[in-house]
């Protein structure tokens, strides 16, 4: 078995003995020429006052991640830098027609360019792998591409006002750390975007560049910087079955609640049922946006007008029970409020007023009052007989007074109701018209 093996390795070695491994003089020779004498910590210009023109272009690959609790955007790209060095310079026909050289960045002079707007430490490492590892393709009239591909993380101000419909429009800005204009000067190549693969969350609606000069305090020369702006439209799809479908069956058993009676227990019960549901999809959007005040979702506001609305309905309820229920007798609405639950209120909302409280009530008062009636007035009767009362003024006083107090909070109700009908209609048409305008 060993003399088996021992034979193999012979043969292999014979094998690879009779074809030497070729390589390219010319080529050897001609990068031992460009990297001599090269200092690659200097400009390639052959006077100070020369400038070195960087042509950058992006070819972005895929938006890995838009967080807008963070306010980040993760993304892929390529990124073209191309330049000229005077010193990377030959004659073709001198180095067996050689037109082109690969050599690694790091041993010749490049530009400093980095991201501004980085908002992780990931896309540090990512460009000094990037300069430490990757090749540049260098040609022999001196003109320089070097394409690394990074993974960059940059802040991006997130506009959550219209969300789940909202477009995002996030920047990447590059510029030199220490070279001025008047040494670097900076040009928009173009955008590609023909090997962008498509983000299952994000849409690509645009990409453009946008050359920017700066003059900052202190400093004469001004520096330049390159904007590619990405604009990034929300795909719905996902949130209007998880989220926008339920919110408007809870809207819809919301606007339900406001037609039980206020003096029903199951009025109270639907309404705290729906408030739970509305604070657990608010739970559901807080946690997905970002903690500021700058911009509010649409969305969370109109659940929170939800609330209110029937938090202000509930307590209609909770009145008229407590009023009900009480063993002192309510007493009767005066003054201001008087004047806006039983005149000012009842007009705005068409809502048919009782012109005398006790007199010809039956004609004036709402339908569902006038069906308790019978109910309500047995319960007074055996009342006022257990604790002796005597006489008919009495019986009639606390009725009106009942009375006050149940028109008072079907007003309130429908009047909660009125707002809330306007204003979901508003969000819907304020929702539709974003969705149209940013499709």
């Amino acid at each position: 078995m060993t003399l088996t093996c021992l034979s193999y390795r012979i043969i292999f070695l014979a094998i690879l003995n009779s074809y030497p491994a070729s390589c390219s003089p010319a080529e050897g020779k001609l990068v031992r020429h460009l990297l001599q004498n090269y200092e690659p910590l200097a400009r390639p210009v052959l006077h100070e006052q020369d400038m070195v023109t960087l042509v950058v272009t992006l070819d972005i690959l895929q938006v890995l991640e838009v967080n807008e609790k963070l306010q980040t955007l993760k993304t892929s790209v390529h990124l073209h830098h191309k330049w000229t060095d005077i010193n990377l310079q030959w004659n073709s026909s001198d180095y067996s027609n050689i037109t082109a050289v690969r050599i690694p960045i790091s041993k010749i002079w490049y530009p400093d360019l980095y991201l501004y707007n980085i908002a992780d430490e990931s896309s540090f490492a990512s460009i000094a792998s990037a300069r430490t590892y990757t090749n540049a393709i260098i040609g022999a009239a001196g003109d320089i591409l070097f394409v690394p591909q990074l993974l960059l993380t940059s802040s991006c101000r997130m506009d959550v006002t219209w969300f789940p419909f909202d477009t995002q429009v996030c920047e990447l800005q590059f510029g030199s750390w220490t070279y001025s204009g008047i040494l670097l000067d900076l040009k928009v190549g173009e955008t590609i975007i023909s090997k962008y693969v498509e983000n299952g969350q994000w849409l690509l609606r645009g990409l453009n560049g946008t050359r920017i000069e700066t003059m900052y305090e202190g400093v004469a020369d001004p520096y330049l910087t390159i904007h590619f702006t990405l604009r990034l439209k929300r795909r719905v799809l996902y949130y209007f079955f998880n989220l926008i479908v339920p919110s408007c069956l809870i809207g819809f058993l919301a606007l339900l609640g406001f037609t039980i009676p206020p003096d029903s227990g199951e009025k109270l019960t639907l309404g705290v049922t729906v408030l739970f549901s509305l604070i657990v999809f608010l739970n559901m959007i807080a946690e997905t946006m970002p903690a500021s005040s700058d911009h509010v979702p649409l969305l969370g506001t109109y659940f929170n007008c939800v609330m209110f609305m029937i938090a202000s309905s509930m307590v209609s309820t909770v009145f008229v029970n407590v009023y009900r229920k009480s063993i002192l007798p309510p007493k009767r609405l005066t003054g201001i409020p008087r004047y806006i639950f039983l005149c000012l209120l009842p007009k705005l909302l068409c809502i048919l007023q009782p012109a005398q409280l006790g007199n010809d009530r039956k004609k004036t008062l709402p339908l569902w009052i006038r069906k308790r009636r019978g109910s309500d007035q047995r319960d007074k009767d055996n009342k006022i007989e257990e604790s002796g009362v005597q006489g008919d003024c009495k019986k009639e006083v606390d009725w009106n007074v009942q009375e006050e107090w149940k028109y008072a909070a079907l007003v309130l109700d429908r009047f909660c109701l009125a707002i809330s009908i306007l204003f979901a209609i508003f969000s819907f048409l304020a929702f539709l018209r974003s969705a149209l305008v940013l499709y």
